[in-house]
């Protein structure tokens, strides 16, 4: 049993949509084992080689989220973010309370965690709305690998039961002194519909390209992730994940693939146990016992080139059961 997050966010928000000048901020820090996963580059207190898988100490502090927002009266209201936050990229979050799943889908471990610069939000209608910026890279804060910015840019529109996400970005991601033309590339499009009360459908589908991973030049990598969550009662929800990643290079942004050309499969089976969605009695009132959350979840992977450890490299299965509270 391991702490995963224990997570403080503080936030004071701002409407845009009141045609006047205002001001917000939100700070997020996060303590526990999966920080050490995701320090950004200048913000971090721990060794090199002692973050990521090595967690040495296993519960590491983060500050995950630090930016500062305005509303500006420009035409139905125009917002900007300055400051470190977590990516537009991806249908998965670090918050594991936005997420279906205790584990993540390979998708989710090919794009940026956090980035750090400048972003401008405008709706031009209730349906159709607009992101644009640029940051220092991916996983880049206070520190820069190479010092070049790159694009980031999202556009959101909603009809009917139908939400549609195409979130780009580009530029060089690969540190100053490497003698590559890291220029990467990724392109995602979400779609979600609410078929019912109870049945929610996504998919999210990825293409990425760098130009110059080693002397032998380009990489691309592409995959897909479909989503159903079916809520049975106010206690139990079903989830389900199927998902396809190929890196036909030999290359993945996250080093998973770089073994040769590689395609990668999951199949994730869970179930989100909500125990007191009405409250505890008169005792404990539903907006405060609702929080609690229990998953449980079971997970097959495989993969071509075998990158899985133990004797059946080429496919694993986990089982995991996790719970939060969020309040």
């Amino acid at each position: 049993i391991i702490l995963d997050q224990l997570d403080l966010n503080v936030t004071r928000s701002v409407d845009a949509t009141q045609k006047k000048f205002d001001v917000g901020f939100t700070l997020e820090q996060n303590f526990g084992s999966d920080a050490a996963l995701f320090h950004s580059n200048g913000s971090t207190i721990y060794s090199p080689t002692k973050i990521g898988l090595a967690r040495q100490p296993k519960n590491q502090y983060d500050i995950e989220q630090a930016y500062l927002t305005f509303a500006v009266p420009v035409g139905s209201g125009l917002t900007l973010k300055v400051g470190k936050f977590v990516t537009l990229l991806g249908n998965e979050t670090i918050n594991p309370t936005t997420n279906a799943f205790f584990s993540h889908s390979f998708l989710f471990g090919e794009v940026a965690l956090t980035q750090t610069g400048v972003l401008a939000n405008y709706n031009f209608t209730d349906s159709l709305g607009a992101t644009a910026g640029f940051t220092r890279g991916w996983d880049q804060s206070l520190k820069d690998d190479n010092g070049s910015l790159d694009l980031l840019g999202q556009v959101t529109y909603k009809t009917g039961n139908w939400n549609f996400t195409f979130t780009a970005t580009t530029g060089d991601q690969q540190a100053t002194g490497s003698g590559l033309d890291g220029w990467r590339t990724v392109l995602d499009p979400i779609a979600t519909y609410q078929y019912s009360d109870n049945l929610k459908l996504a998919c999210e589908a990825m293409y990425g390209w760098e130009a110059q991973v080693d002397a032998g030049g380009t990489a691309n990598w592409y995959g897909a992730c479909l989503y159903a969550s079916y809520k049975l009662t106010d206690m139990f929800t079903l989830n389900g994940r199927g998902e396809w990643l190929d890196a036909p290079d030999g290359y993945l942004p996250s080093g998973l693939g770089n073994v040769g050309a590689d395609q990668f499969y999951e199949l994730t089976l869970g179930v989100a146990i909500t125990p007191f969605p009405n409250g505890i009695g008169d005792a404990v009132p539903g907006n405060i016992s609702s929080g609690l959350v229990i998953r449980p979840e079971v997970r097959v992977d495989y993969s071509d080139h075998g990158v899985w450890s133990g004797d059946n490299s080429h496919d694993q299965l986990t089982a995991a059961i996790e719970a939060y509270y969020a309040f």
